[in-house]
């Protein structure tokens, strides 16, 4: 994700900046140590030479999984040495997969999740201010649409992780952006394989891995997910295990439409992977995005789907998970709305249509069960605000929004309000 290059480009703007990487024994020994909590801080500074009386100081421990030690010590700098700033960074895969214990100290840390580039962060990074630049102006100015949906299908092609979007901009290789999938993909099972508490489970961890992409935007069943002939217990485990570990997130429906939201676990839920682009690659589909086909009808809508479903969370860095979608399940009828957002303690379905049209029944469904004011499509049309009426005689307003301003959602509401 770029972590420990995000952590050291902030680290410049202290007078001070001391990073600790604990995947190397020789630093993680001076938080193993026997020594005492005051003196341990006092040998990190010794260590590079820092003056401890500097209180415009940023300590950087990098890969903070690899010592409960240093963990527990974050305790110790809040209550402490409350006057140095300290960052702790790490890949949650092999913490999670081998279920260590080691806790953050409660109501002393602050979280954050880091997630792949957003659509505004990727047009940063391939130099394309200006298209920035528009994409925060409510309203969009119209002649920025066409080519902000074609940017936002690039993305949708390259997806949001660091290494690929650089690789993207430096050489426009489309055989070198999946070359960088592939290995992604490859890595994340292999470190699966290699950190699994058994031979088995770690086999099973690696089948889900190669699995998600291709079934991601699906709701899923755990029993004999993937073609395997695995139970649902075994299965369920090692699909929580990924989930713990970031790299998918099981989006369980929710059956009711006022705050909060509480997610029906006794239903099946739909499965987000961790980067559209890797989706993309796993599921063959990168070709059509680079021959220009419409992002709505690839993959029957799943890409477009998922991709907002990415965007949506990058809205929220303080939780893991912070996407629902609302279901009606009866014998009689069936509906479904893609996702429920919150903004401002209100509840606002959204919709991700196939090209610009597409039935709206679930969507009528849900406004006449909440009486929510306002709804929103995601669809590959311009922004345009509509007065809608359902067939049961409920009045609404409709933001029909392109997809590449899932990302801007909250102004867009705040602006039609």
């Amino acid at each position: 994700m770029g972590k420990s290059t995000a952590v050291r480009r902030f680290g410049k703007s202290y007078s001070q900046f001391m990073e600790f990487n604990l995947d190397q024994a020789s630093e993680r020994r001076l938080f193993e140590s026997n020594l005492s909590s005051k003196e341990i801080v006092s040998a990190l500074f010794f260590e590079k030479g820092a003056s401890i009386n500097n209180s415009d100081t940023l300590l950087f421990i990098d890969e903070i999984q690899n010592s409960d030690r240093a963990t527990a010590l974050l305790r110790y700098f809040k209550e402490e040495f409350s006057e140095f700033h300290v960052i702790a960074a790490g890949s949650m895969l092999e913490h999670y997969i081998n279920d260590e214990k080691a806790s953050f100290p409660v109501g002393r840390v602050e979280y954050r999740f880091m997630r792949p580039l957003s659509f505004f962060e990727f047009l940063g990074a391939i130099g394309e201010h200006q298209a920035c630049e528009e994409l925060t102006k409510v309203p969009l100015a119209p002649y920025a649409h066409a080519k902000l949906s074609a940017l936002f299908a690039r993305y949708a092609m390259t997806g949001g992780m660091p290494e690929v979007v650089a690789n993207w901009c430096e050489r426009q290789d489309m055989t070198v952006v999946k070359d960088n999938l592939q290995a992604l993909l490859t890595s994340y099972g292999d470190d699966a394989r290699k950190y699994a508490k058994s031979r088995e489970f770690g086999s099973l961890l690696q089948h889900v891995i190669s699995m998600a992409p291709l079934e991601a935007g699906k709701r899923i069943v755990f029993e004999k997910f993937g073609n395997s002939n695995i139970r649902s217990r075994e299965m369920g485990d090692a699909l929580r295990t990924l989930e713990r570990a970031l790299l998918v997130e099981l989006i369980y429906p929710i059956t009711a439409w006022e705050a909060p939201l509480v997610a029906n676990q006794r239903k099946r839920p739909r499965l987000q992977f961790l980067d559209t682009g890797l989706m993309n690659h796993a599921c063959n589909t990168t070709v059509h995005l680079l021959h220009g086909a419409d992002i709505s009808g690839v993959a029957e809508g799943r890409i477009a789907e998922h991709i907002v479903g990415q965007e949506l969370a990058t809205l929220n860095s303080t939780t893991p998970r912070s996407l629902c979608f609302w279901v009606r399940e009866s014998n009689q009828s069936h509906a479904e709305i893609d996702y429920i957002f919150v903004h401002e303690g209100r509840t606002v379905p959204v919709e991700v249509k196939t090209g610009a049209s597409g039935s709206l029944r679930s969507l009528h469904q849900f406004v006449d069960s909440s009486g929510c004011p306002l709804a929103v499509r995601f669809w590959s049309g311009a922004p345009k605000i509509e007065n809608q009426k359902t067939p049961a005689g409920t009045y609404y307003k409709l933001a029909n929004l392109p997809h590449y301003l899932a990302g801007s959602l909250p102004r867009y509401l705040d602006g039609i309000r």
